[in-house]
């Protein structure tokens, strides 16, 4: 009873410094670099008192290829913030990281203590149990025990291969998106 309530509190604990480490990130991506509004466009400065759009995609910004040294600054520049904002996600996932790896192999512990534990209990009951029973209705628990080993089984091995099918047409959709794009650069 006691392991139990202390597992539970583990996991919520887990739980609250994982939201409490995703809050932190988020807040320090924004405060770094704020967000636009999606489907505003923004406006690079090419030329002084020129405004270029700039794209934004899920890749971070695009702009308009420019021959202008001013227009190549600022994307260095925007490269490099992008480069800083990187390096903060990365460092603030890694301090999660830290954090939590040892919360999740405490709790790994205690959960294989449990089981060490109630193992053997739950086996003296189930004997103690069949002892009480016919060996028809043995039987017929053995029978179902078996069946829906086997249908797990089954269900393992159809998910597996259900993720894998996805995971192709995934792989399928990105190679077809890159050839756009390097055919879109080559124009």
């Amino acid at each position: 009873m006691k392991v139990a309530r202390t597992h539970g509190w583990l996991v919520a604990l887990l739980v609250a410094s994982g939201i409490l480490g995703l809050q932190a990130a988020d807040s320090a991506a924004q405060t770094a670099n704020p967000r636009p509004s999606p489907g505003a466009p923004t406006l690079g400065r090419s030329a002084p008192g020129h405004a270029t759009p700039v794209g934004v995609s899920d890749r971070g910004p695009q702009d308009q290829p420019v021959m202008d040294p001013a227009a190549r600054a600022a994307a260095q520049d925007r490269k490099a913030q992008i480069k800083a904002i990187d390096e903060k996600i990365k460092s603030l996932r890694d301090q999660f990281k830290a954090q939590a790896d040892p919360l999740q192999a405490q709790l790994k512990t205690l959960r294989d203590k449990l089981d060490t534990d109630l193992k053997p209990l739950e086996d003296q009951r189930k004997a103690l149990i069949e002892q009480g029973e016919s060996p028809a209705l043995i039987a017929l628990n053995q029978e179902e025990a078996s069946r829906l080993a086997s249908l797990a089984d089954r269900e393992k091995a159809e998910i597996e291969k259900l993720k894998q099918g996805f995971d192709d047409q995934r792989k399928e959709i990105q190679q077809d998106f890159q050839k756009r794009r390097q055919e879109l650069g080559k124009k």
